[in-house]
């Protein structure tokens, strides 16, 4: 367990801020929500690009790829877990009830106060404007499989309630699956690389869609956390990713003419996403490679710890925020300030929601736990240094 606390300390550190970044991205990225309750606003749908938004021309990859710091996530995930848990559950040492305890307590009590709050305030907005805020299936059924965490899991899944958990949901799932495969020994050696060829035929042909392209995403990072442990230098590893990049760039762009538009569009471009992400990753290790700084260390880390909670509490903020403001058009939102705002207040309820709220009920949940299970202890300080892998 030391060995693991120091292999992230000296080399993942970085991973802290990035996952940082990434939320932020994403909170850049669904400031287009605002623009939805207006019939003559740009908004269209969620894939609209709103050149009206502030500071468009110099960011506009935030607000038009910011989506897929998602994926990224999902990689990163995948590569904290195995570093933390292969050997561990390669050798039955940790149960199926302490593994889904750590995760519960990481992930469920912010979730279940973000729904309920969102909840709330999607009824004032329906009270007030006849309508919820932009997403509309907020259904007593998509309110149980919110509350159970599965709210993706169903074949016609609709956003609702507080949206952004879709992907935390789709990676509950990836977990559990992570859990058992290597359980049963299934991401050892070939096995693993296997099993990623298993994921791009089921990419590739639509089977288990968001869950098999999130388990896609989170196999690639436990691929990479395993060459990491085998020794491959981290150098070596972001020059491969850089050219296997650039190989299916030109790969692709080969071969476009001779393909449908949508699978060009859609399989390829998950393909060529992946090594991408994998080199903004493994350049943000280096970059802080055997980091020595404690300053910098703590940083990090502070800034990494709050990541869940700024992902989960943005878009309830974003009701409130619209609720209070009240304004009659939608180029308010152009102004840049409004902007500056509404990432200020999400960045900073994400640091109180995880200072005030989330860490003392995980430290309390799992004090409990400890009283009754005398080898709990043990499985804490693996989660202290797994516990920043979570989404957002």
């Amino acid at each position: 367990m030391d060995r693991i606390k120091k292999h992230y300390i000296t080399e993942f550190i970085g991973l802290d801020l990035l996952r940082f970044i990434l939320s932020t991205v994403v909170v850049f990225r669904h400031y287009y929500h605002f623009y939805f309750p207006y019939p003559d606003s740009p908004y269209v749908h969620q894939d609209t690009i709103i050149t009206e938004q502030p500071f468009f021309d110099y960011i506009w990859p935030l607000y038009d790829w910011g989506n897929y710091a998602v994926q990224v996530f999902w990689i990163i995930s995948g590569l904290i877990f195995y570093s933390v848990y292969n050997k561990e559950l390669s050798a039955k040492a940790l149960s199926f009830g302490e593994y889904s305890f750590l995760r519960f307590t990481r992930l469920y009590p912010l979730h279940f106060a973000s729904l309920i709050f969102v909840t709330i305030a999607q009824l004032i907005y329906l009270q007030s404007h006849g309508t919820f805020f932009v997403y509309q299936n907020n259904t007593v059924s998509n309110f149980f499989l919110q509350l159970l965490f599965i709210g993706a899991w169903v074949p016609d899944f609709h956003h609702s309630f507080n949206t952004p958990v879709w992907s935390v949901s789709i990676e509950i799932f990836t977990y559990l699956v992570f859990y058992l495969l290597t359980y049963a020994g299934l991401t050892k050696g070939r096995k693993l690389i296997w099993l990623i060829g298993v994921l791009v035929v089921f990419e590739f042909y639509g089977i288990l869609p968001l869950f098999g392209y999130c388990m896609l995403y989170f196999f690639s990072g436990c691929l990479v956390a395993r060459y990491i442990e085998e020794g491959v230098s981290l150098n070596r590893l972001l020059i491969i990713s850089i050219v296997v990049s650039v190989v299916l760039a030109v790969l692709v762009k080969v071969i476009r003419p001779f393909l449908p538009l949508e699978m060009v569009q859609g399989f390829f471009f998950t393909l060529r996403k992946i090594p991408i992400a994998i080199t903004f990753i493994l350049l943000f290790i280096v970059l802080f490679y055997k980091m020595k700084s404690p300053g910098i260390i703590k940083l990090f880390k502070n800034l990494g710890n709050m990541t869940y909670s700024t992902y989960m509490v943005h878009f309830p903020l974003q009701i409130v925020i619209f609720l209070i403001l009240e304004p009659v058009s939608y180029t308010y939102f152009n102004n840049p300030l409004v902007l500056f705002m509404f990432v200020a207040i999400s960045v900073s309820a994400g640091w109180i929601a995880y200072q005030y709220f989330e860490k003392p009920i995980q430290k309390y949940l799992r004090q409990r736990y400890s009283a009754k299970q005398r080898e709990m202890p043990v499985v804490l300080n693996v989660e202290e240094k797994e516990r920043r892998s979570a989404t957002n």
